[in-house]
């Protein structure tokens, strides 16, 4: 009879492999690789921060990181055993520390690095230094060494000319830890199907109707995921006869080498939605947890969440942030005759409207997955002003 000693090693195996699978495919924009604390030293920087303050918040993003694979050691009590033993091993290799890099891009940091040296080094050296010139790594406009290589840039969105201006407030994001408590930590429960073609949408008491126009023009076919929140990012629960869901609608179009504009039009509960995640092909998702925008629909309502352009991108959009797996615009034209027809809503016409999106709407990550951030350029930051 095999030894429990053997069983244990056993499943530790199996265990290692599947997390090194996840590792590779689900890191984050930054690959896991990038960030190897034994060939290269770094530090985070953020004009006018101070030293105590950019170390907390690093410890912070730390424990972020860590959290990203159920690992986190101050998981709210929670305990892992062998499994998240075995998996917070692998993970501290490299994706935990990709995953804290984004975390402080988040926070407005910029990352600086120092060749020639790794990290060990560079934090002995750094800790005989006085006070004062520990500040200037901290807060500096330009710090005393190192080279600027990661700030945050809004790479997920496909600019155009004409474009709002980027917002002028810098991001300033704290990013929410999917080992916070929640109704499910894996996404939403109940999937809005999508009005028929052809049918009047016909909203009942405390739903709305939302409409959309998707184009790829690639062809590679466009995933686009919105979910149901409460206004301090918690997941938007309903409660229905004995029973509670967490609703969320997603618009999808196949891959076909000549792209048209899809329609789609959703009777979703009313509330506040968030864009949670894009992609183009089965998997290669990517959550916007670190800040993304969101609407708010009334019961009765109808609403137009405009046009919305995805393509799939695979190089640098912007030296100093990681390349993005797609880019998507959202275009709001005006709700006139020709919207009305694209959209199929002859019915409506007389209660269409457009949406009105924020920016930098607090979702909580989801585990495992590749995380970034999403503006949309020229809305408000949430949450609206009162009035």
């Amino acid at each position: 009879m095999r030894s429990l000693k053997f069983w244990q090693n056993a499943f530790a195996g199996t265990i290692a492999l599947w997390a090194g699978v996840a590792v590779s495919a689900m890191a984050g924009p930054l690959e896991p690789k990038v960030l190897d604390s034994d060939d290269l030293a770094w530090f985070y920087n953020r004009p006018g921060a101070g030293a105590e303050q950019v170390a907390a918040d690093q410890n912070v993003c730390l424990s972020f990181g860590r959290s990203m694979f159920g690992t986190n050691p101050v998981n709210e009590g929670m305990t892992y055993g062998l499994t998240g033993a075995i998996i917070g091993e692998i993970a501290a290799a490299g994706p935990n520390v990709a995953y804290a890099d984004d975390c402080m891009m988040a926070r407005g940091y910029r990352r600086f690095d120092i060749a020639g040296s790794n990290l060990r080094q560079f934090r002995e050296r750094y800790a005989q230094l006085a006070p004062e010139v520990q500040a200037l790594y901290a807060g500096a406009e330009v710090p005393p060494e190192g080279v600027l290589r990661r700030k945050w840039a809004n790479t997920y969105w496909l600019s155009a000319s004409g474009d709002a201006p980027a917002l002028a407030e810098p991001l300033s994001f704290v990013p929410r830890s999917p080992d916070i408590p929640t109704f499910n930590r894996w996404g939403p429960t109940k999937s809005v199907k999508g009005v028929s073609s052809g049918t009047v949408p016909q909203p009942g008491p405390g739903e709305a109707v939302v409409l959309m126009t998707v184009s790829s023009p690639t062809g590679a076919g466009a995933h686009i995921l919105f979910d149901r929140r409460e206004a301090n990012g918690e997941a938007g629960i309903v409660q229905t006869t004995g029973r509670r869901s967490w609703p969320g609608f997603e618009a999808r179009t196949k891959e076909a080498k000549v792209s048209t504009a899809a329609q789609f039009a959703f009777v979703i509960p009313a509330g506040i939605y968030s864009l949670a995640n894009v992609r183009t092909g089965r998997y290669d998702f990517t959550t916007f947890c670190l800040g993304t925008i969101a609407f708010d629909v009334a019961a009765g309502e109808v609403i137009d969440l405009g046009h919305f352009t995805m393509v799939p991108a695979d190089a640098a959009i912007d030296p100093l942030a990681p390349a993005p797996k797609v880019q998507l615009r959202i275009d709001q034209p005006k709700v006139d005759s020709e919207r009305i027809a694209a959209l199929a809503a002859v019915d409506l016409a007389d209660r269409v409207r457009p949406a009105v999106y924020f920016n930098r709407f607090p979702r909580m990550c989801t585990l495992f997955s590749r995380i970034y951030g999403f503006d949309m350029p020229g809305a408000p930051i949430w949450p609206p002003t009162p009035g």
